[in-house]
């Protein structure tokens, strides 16, 4: 590893590391086993990521069903067509009247890419621990661990997927039908699907939205991922299903975890009381 990943990962340790000995000390006068450990919350949470295929319901499995149908026609039918709007022909890009607006957001999607990801994630993550920390604001300390466990389990996700399926990126110019399924190949000439830097940027802005549910907070934050996934097909680095799918993980994910933390976060807030021979449950706010 590294170096400069050595500190990356260190760091990002730290703030798992200093947000739950935060929690921990806000939930002091509480039971003592009413906090789970650093290592015991985050696997919970891939556990509960992993698994959460089997919990689908009806309207949820329906929903999946008809994404899984438009992937397949963004292959099959317009990953062609939408690549070529964005490909550069005479040294100029050549955009119809439809596509102008898109190659203008995925300019913003450019400022995303030359700052990389991790930084991002380094940016929000740290920013929401300081804040949440000098404010007493447990949402915010808490929000900081789920960006980042968003961004980590999105990614390996989206590592095993571009493995797994083996798909030329648009520069290679093999077409967007070339496939080299479970061959696991080490250039990310084949790493097309799905889009890594679609579904990082899917994840945490889908943890900030669900967090902070608020329109001023939706717009600007769900713009950003558009745009990172629109720069992706103007620097022909994915196809338009690659970055279909990617943001589609990057949504489940975030979205799933700040679920499980409201709804852990809810049950905390109800505990038993015994009085005599009576039982009931007191709501703490």
């Amino acid at each position: 590893m590294s170096p400069k990943n050595t500190f990356l990962l260190l760091f990002l340790i730290a703030i798992l590391c200093v947000q739950n000995v935060c929690l921990a000390q806000g939930l002091r006068l509480r039971e003592s086993n009413a906090s789970p450990n650093l290592f015991s919350k985050v696997g919970g949470d891939i556990s509960y990521i992993f698994f959460s295929p089997a919990r689908l319901n009806k309207r949820k499995s329906l929903t999946f069903l008809a994404l899984t149908s438009i992937t397949l026609g963004f292959i099959s039918t317009f990953d062609k067509e939408i690549n070529n709007e964005f490909l550069t022909q005479n040294g100029s890009k050549s955009h119809s009247r439809y596509f102008t607006p898109l190659k203008g957001l995925a300019n913003v999607g450019d400022v995303y890419d030359k700052i990389s990801s991790i930084n991002v994630l380094m940016g929000l993550s740290g920013a929401m621990l300081l804040t949440g920390t000098s404010l007493a604001d447990d949402k915010m300390k808490s929000t900081a661990r789920l960006l980042i466990e968003s961004y980590f389990i999105a990614g390996a996700l989206t590592k095993f997927g571009k493995g797994m399926f083996g798909r030329a990126r648009p520069y290679v110019k093999h077409g967007s039908k070339d496939f080299n399924f479970l061959e696991f190949s080490s250039t990310t000439d084949y790493h097309s699907f799905p889009s890594g830097h679609t579904t990082s940027a899917f994840s945490m802005m889908t943890v900030l939205a669900k967090q902070y549910d608020h329109w001023w907070v939706k717009i600007p934050v769900y713009t950003l991922a558009v745009s990172v996934a629109l720069q992706r097909i103007d620097s022909s680095n994915h196809w338009g299903s690659d970055v279909l799918a990617g943001g589609a993980i990057g949504y489940w994910v975030g979205s799933t975890l700040v679920n499980r933390y409201n709804n852990l976060s809810t049950q905390s807030k109800l505990q038993p009381v015994f009085l005599g021979n009576q039982a009931g449950l007191f709501y703490v706010f």
